[in-house]
């Protein structure tokens, strides 16, 4: 955990550098008590709690605001996403 900012302008945040030059940011959300700025998290572990959401996506609802970086430069977080699609 690179960096934990609590901002009600701009919707708190939580960004988590990992190896290989990437980057994840997750705004909107409320951080746990328990996680500080230095912590190693794994894959899939909680880190935080969608909240409501500020500024010029406050009209989108209650969301979680996702961005991956890749050597600075921002990319499609769907790359590095297990997604799976459920027909109905």
């Amino acid at each position: 955990v690179t960096d934990i900012s609590l901002s009600e302008q701009l919707g708190n945040l939580v960004t988590v550098t990992h190896d290989g030059g990437l980057v994840t940011t997750y705004r909107f959300v409320e951080p746990l008590e328990t996680l500080s700025v230095g912590d190693s998290v794994k894959k899939g572990e909680v880190i935080a709690r969608v909240a409501k959401a500020y500024g010029t996506e406050m009209h989108d609802g209650t969301h979680l605001h996702f961005e991956v970086k890749k050597d600075g430069v921002q990319t499609d977080p769907a790359a590095y996403l297990e997604i799976v699609y459920e027909e109905k």
